[in-house]
């Protein structure tokens, strides 16, 4: 079991973390690159599914929810070098009280956001590797 550590907790802003740790990412599934393209596409099943699950719990106004599926999110992301979906599910999953009602949606959009460049990087990196390097 690897440890994994908060890779932003220093960082100032989003342009600080990088979208993908691929090097990270590698080390975690030793260096097996079709091992790390199935966990990817894992990862973006379940981002769909905590999704739904976030948006449910905005609709019912049920923050314990709110919070677990955010913690769900930012672990499937550091699990796969998705560093700025994590961090913006950290954000979400430190919305406390009301506020998740108030700024989920925005925060929401955010994720989608880096959700959305997460897909382009990886791609982009992995495209052209497979085995194990």
């Amino acid at each position: 079991v690897v440890k994994l550590q908060c890779p932003f907790s220093g960082a100032e802003s989003m342009a600080d973390i990088p979208v993908f740790a691929l090097q990270d990412a590698l080390e975690r599934v030793d260096n097996d690159v079709e091992l790390l393209k199935e966990l990817i596409q894992i990862f973006f099943q379940e981002y769909g599914r905590e999704v739904l699950n976030l948006q449910q719990a905005l609709t019912n106004k049920d923050a314990q929810s709110f919070v677990r599926s955010a913690h769900s999110l930012k672990g499937a992301a550091l699990n796969v070098g998705a560093l700025q979906v994590a961090r913006e599910a950290a954000a979400l999953e430190s919305l406390e009280g009301a506020a998740h009602e108030q700024n989920g949606p925005e925060f929401l959009q955010r994720l989608s956001t880096a959700v959305d460049t997460f897909r382009v990087q990886q791609q982009a990196q992995l495209s052209s590797r497979s085995g194990k390097v």
